[in-house]
C-alpha cells in the first residue's frame, strides 16, 4: 500500500466532504494526528476500512491513483469542452453583481472562500454547471461545480486536474473580453456609487460657524 496515495485521496475526500482531518478521526474514534502519522507507517486494514466506509467508497477508490470517479470526470469535463468547442451547450459570464435570478443567491465566495473569484457557467435541463477560477500566489487554480437545480446546493465535481485547464482556455478565449468588459463595468459603477454615497452625505451635513477669537464684552 502506497501511503502517500492513501493520504493525498483521503485529503481529497475530506475536502470534498468539506470536514477537516480532525473532525474525521474524531468520528472514527481515531487519536487526534493519527491519519498524519500515517506518512510514516502503514495503518492497518481495518483502519483504512473505516474510512473507505465513512466517505461511501470502495477499498480500491482509496488506495489506487486512479479511480472509476476520476475517470468519469475526466470524461465529464471533455464532453464539456467538446460540446463547448461545437457550440454544442452556450457558456455565460456569472456576474455577481447582477446574477440571474435562479443563481441570486450564488456568490464568489460559494466557490473559493478566501477571495473573488471568475466563473463561467451553462445550462442544462434544470440545473447548471459552474467553472470557477482564482489566482493565488501566481497560481490559477480551477473547479468544477455541479447545481442540479435552483433548489439543490453546490456540489464540487473536482480542481486542479490538467482538464479543467483545457476547458478554462477555451472558455477564456471565447469569454474573456466580455469576462473583462463585465469587471470594468462593475468597477466602474461602484466607484461612482461611492462618489455619489459620498457627496450626498457631504450636503447633508451642517456647517458650522467659525466663531470669532473676538467676543463682544458687555459693559
Amino acid at each position: 500500500m502506497d501511503t502517500s496515495v492513501l493520504l493525498n485521496n483521503i485529503r481529497a475526500l475530506c475536502k470534498k466532504n468539506k470536514i477537516s482531518i480532525s473532525r474525521l478521526e474524531s468520528d472514527l474514534f481515531y487519536s487526534p494526528g493519527l491519519i498524519s502519522r500515517w506518512s510514516k507507517n502503514t495503518p492497518s486494514l481495518d483502519r483504512v476500512l473505516d474510512i473507505a466506509n465513512y466517505f461511501g467508497v470502495s477499498l480500491d477508490e482509496l488506495v489506487s491513483h486512479s479511480t472509476n470517479h476520476d475517470t468519469d470526470n475526466k470524461r465529464l469535463i471533455l464532453t464539456l469542452l467538446n460540446r463547448a468547442k461545437t457550440d454544442e451547450i452556450n457558456w455565460e459570464i456569472l456576474n455577481f453583481q447582477n446574477p440571474p435570478i435562479p443563481l441570486a443567491d450564488i456568490s464568489s465566495q460559494s466557490f473559493f472562500p478566501f477571495g473573488e473569484c471568475d466563473c463561467y457557467y451553462t445550462t442544462f435541463k434544470e440545473g447548471f454547471f459552474f467553472l470557477a477560477s482564482t489566482r493565488i500566489g501566481g497560481s490559477l487554480l480551477l473547479a468544477l461545480y455541479v447545481l442540479p437545480n435552483a433548489y439543490s446546493q453546490l456540489e464540487l465535481i473536482c480542481e486542479n486536474v490538467p482538464e479543467l485547464k483545457d476547458l478554462h482556455e477555451c472558455l477564456s478565449r471565447r469569454l474573456g473580453k466580455r469576462l473583462n468588459k463585465i469587471k470594468t463595468d462593475n468597477f466602474i459603477n461602484a466607484f461612482l456609487s461611492s462618489s455619489s454615497t459620498n457627496g450626498e452625505a457631504s450636503s447633508h451635513e451642517k456647517v458650522t460657524p467659525l466663531q470669532s477669537k473676538i467676543e463682544a464684552i458687555n459693559f
